[in-house]
């Protein structure tokens, strides 16, 4: 969490919510986190199927 928290500006208590499903990634958040990560948002937020 503290490594994607630097690489994406994003705090690392939101990043937190958001992997314990208490909150949910939007707009800005959502295209950090994605740039962070090196895909695209569709590719952060695809459901069902995939390798993730």
């Amino acid at each position: 969490q503290e490594e994607m928290a630097e690489e994406s500006g994003v705090g690392r208590a939101t990043i937190s919510r958001i992997e314990r499903g208490e909150t949910g990634a939007h707009g800005r958040t959502l295209r950090k986190l994605a740039a962070a990560l090196g895909v695209g948002v569709e590719e952060l937020v695809a459901v069902g199927g995939g390798d993730a």
